[in-house]
């Protein structure tokens, strides 16, 4: 294609054409290289050491420190709605419990 390109004259066509499967030849190269690694050198090599151990000693340490991070996250927005309700609708709670207590008497 490139070449067919660069004899109808269109030389950025062929150019770009070429420079894209340069690009795909590369990445391609990449994943083979990628797949014969061996899981060692992917652990140590590639990512800091002392997350490949944590990953190797507590695998599901992060899973379950994202899930303390959204429980801390919904009981601080639970604590915000109660302080914005205590200010702005305590006339809600003043209503709700007197409707409590008068079908309480019935």
């Amino acid at each position: 294609l490139a070449k067919a390109l660069r004899q109808q004259g269109k030389q950025k066509e062929a150019e770009h054409i070429e420079t894209r499967i340069d690009n795909l030849q590369q990445t391609r190269n990449k994943k083979e290289v990628d797949a014969t690694k061996s899981l060692w050198d992917a652990l140590f090599i590639d990512y800091d050491p002392a997350e490949a151990f944590d990953l190797i000693m507590d695998p599901n340490k992060k899973e379950r420190e994202e899930e303390q991070r959204l429980k801390k996250e919904v009981k601080a927005s639970k604590r915000a709605w109660r302080k914005i309700r205590e200010k702005r609708f305590k006339f809600l709670d003043a209503s709700g419990e007197m409707s409590v207590s008068s079908s309480r008497n019935y």
